[in-house]
């Protein structure tokens, strides 16, 4: 880890106190490159299980699971487009980063990933395999779900108040049985 400069240090002092950062401009550099890195595994993920699930919505046994299966489709994206709104706060140019990724791009379902990252986005590593059935829709949707409540309880408190205010906004969507 690079040494941290004396912006860090004041910044974490701060936040030990209890403070929090309101504001990309008021961040240290090594925090707003910690902060952005977690908004864009956030934010990949939401938007590559929203593609995943889109190409599954023909899979759904009767009208009602489709629907229910393209409004969370529909979420994921409206998640992911928030959340890339505040990563162009840090000046990031959003719009040229999701054109320059293939976010529908899967993997061999009995690929061997071990450690390694899948793929250039910072989507997590499960949303690279294809679903294939309803079966896989269903329990792929309640282990995302189980697994976005719990990193939401945890954001939810992030010393990045905008991003706790989304997760707090984000909470419901993710309980919400689709």
């Amino acid at each position: 880890m690079s040494q941290l400069t004396v912006e860090d240090e004041e910044l974490i002092d701060l936040l030990e106190q209890g403070a929090s950062v309101a504001t990309a401009a008021s961040a240290s550099n090594k925090y707003r490159a910690l902060v952005t890195d977690i908004l864009f595994h956030f934010a990949d993920s939401q938007l590559a299980g929203a593609s995943g699930y889109a190409a599954c919505v023909s899979l759904g046994p009767t009208i009602d699971d489709r629907i229910a299966l393209a409004g969370v489709v529909r979420e994921k994206m409206k998640m992911a487009r928030q959340v890339y709104q505040l990563l162009a706060g840090f000046s990031i140019n959003v719009e040229r980063y999701f054109v320059s990724h293939t976010w529908d791009a899967r993997l061999n379902r009995h690929a061997d990933l071990g450690y390694r990252r899948a793929s250039s986005d910072k989507r997590l590593n499960a949303l690279m395999f294809p679903l294939q059935s309803w079966a896989d829709v269903v329990a792929f949707t309640y282990l995302m779900a189980e697994m976005a409540c719990l990193q939401l309880d945890d954001l939810c408190s992030c010393s990045y108040k905008p991003f706790a205010a989304l997760a707090i906004e984000f909470q419901p969507v993710e309980q919400t049985p689709g």
